[in-house]
C-alpha cells in the first residue's frame, strides 16, 4: 500500500475511534503508516499502537511527577 493511502487509512480510523484511542496516539504515526503500507489490519495496527503509546505515557509519568512533601 502507498503511504498516501495509508494516512488516508489511519485518518479515518482515528476519526472514527477518536473517543477509545489514548491522547498520545499522534506519536504513534509512523509506526501507524509503515505498518499499514505493509497491508496489516488496520485494528491490529491501532491496537499495538494504542500499546505503546499507553507505555509511552507510563515511562514518561515518573519524571513530570512532583514529589509531594
Amino acid at each position: 500500500m502507498h503511504k498516501t493511502v495509508a494516512a488516508e487509512q489511519m485518518y479515518q480510523f482515528y476519526k472514527a475511534n477518536k473517543a477509545t484511542l489514548p491522547s498520545n496516539i499522534s506519536n504513534q504515526r509512523d509506526f501507524i503508516i509503515d505498518a499499514l503500507c505493509q497491508d496489516q489490519d488496520i485494528t491490529a495496527v491501532f491496537a499495538t499502537a494504542t500499546q505503546n503509546a499507553e507505555a509511552a505515557a507510563l515511562q514518561l509519568w515518573p519524571k513530570t511527577k512532583k514529589s509531594r512533601k
